[in-house]
């Protein structure tokens, strides 16, 4: 049993290494006010359509930090928004996206895009305030995360 014990653990450790999955290891997820601020304010700008970015971040001390957004070319109409990727090379840790209704519940369709989306996703909705977003895993389950300066 020890050996089998030995080899299982480095089994992991080389293909955490080689696919760099160190990356996506935490225990909780933060995300700053400023993000908040600009998700609020492009939801507000883009209304009656759909707004949809993707969140960058960082991983320190074991703590997921979302502190950027990142932009990209999309189609949004006031039922749906959906990319034009254009991100070979970057890293991100899931989506953010607005419904021009009063609910934050994801449908079906963004259950299915939180899937290939990433870690955390989010849902903003009317009013478009910080009390209107709710934050996903890539199950759509809802989870917390804490605004931090």
């Amino acid at each position: 049993m020890a050996v089998e014990t030995f080899i299982k653990q480095f089994l992991k450790k080389t293909f955490s290494k080689m696919f760099d999955l160190d990356k996506f290891r935490f225990n909780k997820i933060y995300i700053t006010e400023e993000v908040i601020e600009n998700i609020v304010l492009l939801s507000k700008e883009t209304h009656p359509k759909e707004f949809l970015a993707f969140l960058d971040g960082k991983i320190t001390d074991n703590i997921l930090i979302i502190n950027g957004l990142l932009y990209q070319e999309y189609n949004s109409t006031i039922n749906s928004a959906s990319p034009i990727f254009h991100f070979p090379d970057k890293t991100f840790y899931g989506s953010i996206h607005s419904h021009p209704s009063y609910s934050n519940n994801p449908s079906v369709a963004d259950k299915h895009f939180f899937r290939k989306m990433g870690i955390v996703n989010a849902i903003i909705c009317m009013p478009y305030s910080n009390e209107s977003i709710k934050f996903y895993n890539h199950e759509g389950e809802e989870i917390i995360l804490k605004i931090i300066k």
